[in-house]
């Protein structure tokens, strides 16, 4: 039977080998980085500012929420004598910077390469006759439903559908027209808005940004008689999984900057709110989903409409339609859905007929309105 012959090492051998074993434990460590919680455990990293050079975080993107350092003493044995040693665990939160506050150079910087690719909207032709205001909410592009119980499947070729409808209809008008476009542009940016979004989304990230920007702007070369855009932002605008982090719609402020960049310029956004008149007829824009929606009708007027004209509050979100006021001053109108429902507004009993508003101004201090199926 072969012996096994362990070669003998002087001690001053075993040192070093001890030595580069305990030096290798402390630089390589425990390192861990998921869902912005960045944690590091070794000897040798055991403040925040050691913590942040070892993970190259970059401060610029992220601010540290917390942190917390913990320390626990470890024995191991060296030729027969206990030897103690300090571990450190260093734990930071961190959060992103960019969902703080809508940030022009930022976005600026993360689309301009991209944008190089944009379709150029064409010179806006003149039009002659009574103007138009077209109302559309709740787009959810890059979602993705099929064989729901009550709504019809729904997916970016249906959509595209519907641009294609709205710009013949408006075509057939030829009249100048206004468009209002109520929030909701895209289902989700992170996949993550609710807990089933993942299984009905069919684009995300900031492909689905550039697939609604290239789809207003395709309407706006193929439908001449729009003259100006106004931009509102919805609950489903925000490039976080949270509400809490983004609550500027950065997704719908985006979008506004992409149309700019084409060239066209009569485009407005605001995430909370809009106010414009037209032909005497003043019309108010919401999403429908913040306390200011929720107001009394008359202090929204009072505090953004026009007191000496007749006013349209406008909201989407609901995804149905319905006049929830009507007085000889002022109308409130819940705008229809632009696309179905999905699973879980079907859930909630939101689901409706699909379409969009004309409104104009009529002989009577008022506005008459067509709510148009597509």
């Amino acid at each position: 039977m072969m012996k096994k012959i362990r070669p003998r090492i002087t001690p001053e051998e075993y040192e070093v080998i001890e030595n580069y074993r305990r030096h290798k434990a402390s630089e390589d460590g425990k390192f861990e980085f998921e869902d912005d919680v960045v944690t590091y455990e070794s000897e040798r990293i055991i403040t925040l500012e050691d913590l942040i050079g070892k993970a190259e975080i970059d401060l610029d993107l992220y601010e540290v929420e917390r942190h917390v350092v913990n320390s626990w003493e470890v024995t191991s044995w060296k030729r027969g004598f206990p030897e103690v040693r300090t571990n450190y665990q260093v734990k930071a939160w961190l959060r992103s910077r960019f969902f703080h506050e809508v940030d022009d150079d930022y976005i600026d910087k993360a689309i301009a390469k991209l944008a190089e690719r944009l379709p150029v909207v064409g010179k806006i032709k003149s039009k002659a006759g009574k103007p138009l205001v077209a109302v559309i909410a709740d787009l959810h592009a890059g979602g993705w439903t099929q064989n729901m119980k009550l709504v019809p499947d729904f997916n970016l070729k249906e959509l595209k559908k519907k641009f294609v409808r709205l710009s013949q209809i408006l075509n057939e008008k030829d009249r100048p027209t206004h468009l209002k476009i109520l929030g909701d542009l895209i289902e989700s940016f992170t996949g993550k808005n609710h807990k089933d979004t993942w299984k009905q989304i069919e684009q995300h990230g900031m492909k689905v940004v550039f697939t609604i920007a290239d789809l207003i702007i395709w309407l706006l070369n193929e439908t001449p008689c729009i003259k100006s855009v106004q931009l509102i932002a919805g609950n489903h605008d925000r490039i976080s999984s949270s509400n809490q982090d983004d609550t500027k719609g950065q997704v719908a402020y985006a979008v506004y900057r992409l149309i700019q960049r084409s060239g066209f310029d009569a485009v407005e956004f605001d995430p909370l709110i809009l106010s414009a008149k037209h032909d005497g007829v003043n019309y108010v824009l919401t999403h429908g989903h913040l306390g200011i929606s929720k107001k009394n009708a008359s202090e929204v007027v009072l505090d953004y409409g026009d007191q000496n004209c007749y006013n349209v509050i406008l909201k989407g979100h609901n995804h149905n339609e319905s006049v929830t006021k009507s007085t000889t001053k002022m109308k409130v109108h819940q705008c229809p859905s632009f696309v179905p429902a999905n699973d879980y507004a079907e859930a909630l009993g939101a689901h409706s007929t699909t379409g969009f508003l004309l409104y104009e101004a009529n002989d009577y201090k008022s506005a008459d309105c067509q709510s148009i199926c597509i």
